[in-house]
Parts: C-alpha cells; sequence; structure tokens
C-alpha cells in the first residue's frame, strides 16, 4: 500500500486497537457475555482483518506466492454473505452481515493488489503505471489494456470506499442511538444478552427513566439515568461496554472510516 508515513502510524494504531478490541470479544468468556459462536467467528475475522492491514502498511508487497490472503478473505466475505441469507436473521441483522461481506471482500481486493499474484495486473488499484515498452502494434495494444486495468481499479476503490463512508456513517448514527435510555439492540438489529442486557426490552416511545433489574444493567442503560438494584461489579461492567450496542456499533463505524482512508491513500 503506498502510505504515507503520516498515514501508516495513525492507521496501524486504529486497526491495532480495533482488532484488539475484536481479540477480546472472541476470548471473553461466553458464560458472562451469552456470545454466540458465529459472532466470535466473525470477531475473528475482523481481528485477522485488522492484523492484515497492519502488515500491509509496513510491507506493501507481502510475499503471498500463491495468493493466500486475497483467497482467506474472499472466502470470510462469503461466509458473510451466506449468514445474510438466513431466514432466522432480521431484517436489519441481515443487513449488518452484508456490510461485513463487503468489508472483507474489500480487504480481499486490496490484499490482491499487493500480492505477488495481483502485481501481474499492474496498477490495479489505480496507482502506477507499467506499460510494457514492446514494438509495433503489440506495444500499444499492451498499454490499452493496462490502461483499462487502472481505470477499471480505481472505479472499483472508488465504490468501496464510496460505500464504506456511507456505512461509517450509518454504524456512528446507530451507536449514537443505541446510547440513548429507548434503546438496547446493536445496528445489525440483534437483542443482546448476557451482560449487555438483562430484564425485559422496553419499546415503544423514548422511556424517560428506565428500570433495570438484576446485577446487570443494559448497555443502553450505561449512558442513561440511575440504574436500581444491587451495585455492578468491574467484569459486568467491562462486559457490558464490550458487548453492548454502543461499543459494537461504533467498532464498525471506526472499521469502515480507517478502511476508506486506506482505500483512498492505495490511489
Amino acid at each position: 500500500m503506498a502510505a504515507s508515513l503520516e498515514l501508516r502510524w495513525p492507521l496501524a494504531l486504529a486497526f491495532a486497537a480495533l482488532g484488539g478490541y475484536c481479540l477480546v470479544r472472541c476470548v471473553w468468556p461466553a458464560a458472562r457475555s451469552g456470545h454466540a459462536v458465529c459472532d466470535r467467528v466473525s470477531d475473528a475475522a475482523h481481528a485477522a482483518m485488522s492484523v492484515a492491514m497492519v502488515a500491509m502498511l509496513w510491507a506493501p508487497r507481502p510475499g503471498d506466492r500463491w495468493g493466500l490472503q486475497p483467497a482467506a478473505f474472499a472466502v470470510l466475505a462469503g461466509w458473510f454473505l451466506v449468514r445474510a441469507t438466513g431466514r432466522a436473521h432480521s431484517r436489519r441483522h441481515r443487513i449488518g452481515l452484508v456490510h461485513q461481506g463487503v468489508v472483507m471482500a474489500a480487504m480481499c481486493w486490496m490484499l490482491l493488489a499487493a500480492s505477488p499474484v495481483g502485481s501481474s495486473v499492474s496498477g490495479v488499484l489505480g496507482g502506477g503505471s507499467a506499460t510494457m515498452p514492446m514494438p509495433g502494434a503489440v506495444g500499444h495494444a499492451t498499454g490499452a489494456v493496462t490502461t483499462g486495468a487502472v481505470t477499471s481499479g480505481a472505479v472499483t476503490t472508488g465504490v468501496l470506499a464510496g460505500y464504506l463512508a456511507l456505512a461509517a456513517l450509518w454504524w456512528l448514527r446507530a451507536a449514537t442511538v443505541a446510547g440513548s435510555p429507548a434503546r438496547a439492540s446493536t445496528a445489525d438489529g440483534r437483542v443482546l444478552s448476557g451482560p449487555a442486557l438483562s430484564g425485559p426490552v422496553v419499546s415503544g416511545p423514548v422511556v424517560s427513566e428506565p428500570v433495570v433489574s438484576g446485577p446487570v444493567a443494559s448497555g443502553s442503560a450505561l449512558f442513561g439515568p440511575a440504574v436500581s438494584g444491587p451495585a455492578l461489579s468491574g467484569a459486568a461492567l467491562f462486559g457490558a461496554a464490550l458487548f453492548g450496542p454502543v461499543g459494537e456499533n461504533t467498532c464498525q463505524a471506526l472499521m469502515a472510516t480507517a478502511m476508506v482512508v486506506a482505500l483512498l491513500a492505495s490511489l
């Protein structure tokens, strides 16, 4: 990835922090979080993507001779999209899964361009030119093909960056709404259980003073009025912040934003 030093450090720190957040969600005890296996796989995929992005920032030409990394993220993109077809999921949950599939596809696109496999089509992300000087009409044909590859690559990168920019705004809005006292669900429509939520889910108009019973409070209640019941333990508070809708949606917004910057830096 052709990113300046001024961009590499902020991006590397951002992806490291986001990857660490996803990794902690993977290993946090299931008994405390109610985090499903599929959700842990999703978090592991995002953690792996963060590691791959940090590696790309400092090693623009990884020695992935066979293109295994792009293939892995292509499989992950397909896995998210296949999950999105499940009828057991709500509409918003399916939208969230499709988004994560697109993020994995964008990662595959960037890795493919940086790998020796993708470098055979020079400038696939729109940066640089590699017209091969050949005599006669063959040289002109080669230049035309290369120019077309560069143009189509730049368009694809621009489309992905535009989508992710809009998605970042959507996830940020979802995080803001989730922090209101009347909401306790993630942007993809899942109502969280375990430390993220206990007691009935309040629907309808905004409730001025929601009361959450039990030793564990909802993620949204942490940003609203005082919660009644026994005092929360440190582990319960950490679990609520870790698996609550505000933290999850904010992570998705920041991940999409960082991907936009990385894509644009590669042009």
